[in-house]
C-alpha cells in the first residue's frame, strides 16, 4: 500500500539508487510524484497491486526524464561519456513508455483513460499520411 506521496518517493528513490541523489534534496521529487498522479488520474492512498506497480513505474519514468535535464546541465565538452548516458536514459524511457502503452492496450479497463488528459496523447485519429501529405490510410483508393 502506498499511503502518501512521500512513501511513493521513498520507494522510487530506493529502487533507483544513487542516480536520484541530484533530485532528492529538492522539491523536484514532489513535483515528479505529483506529475505521475496527474498522468494516471489516480489518488493516494493506493492499495491495489496493479495501481501500485504502475504508479511506481511511471514515477521512475518521470524521474529518468528529470535526470536527463540534470545531465544536460552538467555537460562538459570533452567528456564523451555524456552521450552514452543520454542514450541509456532515452532507451530506458522508450522501453518504459512501450510497457505502459502495452498495459493501456491490453487492460484499458484498469486505467481510467477517459479522465486522464496525459494518456489521451497516446490516442491517434487512425489516419496515416505519406511524405507529401497525402492520406494513405486506404491505399486501395489510390488505384481509382
Amino acid at each position: 500500500m502506498i499511503s502518501d506521496i512521500y512513501e511513493l518517493e521513498d520507494i522510487v528513490i530506493s529502487l533507483m539508487g544513487n542516480i536520484t541523489d541530484d533530485l532528492v534534496n529538492t522539491d523536484r521529487m514532489d513535483e515528479i510524484a505529483n506529475q505521475t498522479l496527474r498522468e494516471l488520474a489516480w489518488e493516494l492512498p493506493v492499495d491495489d497491486d496493479f495501481q501500485e506497480y504502475w504508479m511506481i513505474e511511471r514515477t521512475k519514468r518521470h524521474t529518468l526524464y528529470a535526470l536527463i535535464f540534470e545531465a544536460a546541465k552538467k555537460f562538459r565538452f570533452k567528456q564523451i561519456f555524456l552521450q552514452q548516458r543520454f542514450e541509456n536514459y532515452f532507451k530506458l524511457l522508450e522501453k518504459m513508455d512501450e510497457d505502459f502503452l502495452s498495459a493501456l492496450e491490453t487492460t484499458p479497463e484498469l486505467f481510467d483513460v477517459a479522465s486522464s488528459t496525459a494518456i489521451a496523447v497516446y490516442l491517434t485519429n487512425g489516419f496515416s499520411y505519406d511524405a507529401l501529405g497525402r492520406d494513405c490510410s486506404y491505399q486501395e483508393d489510390w488505384n481509382n
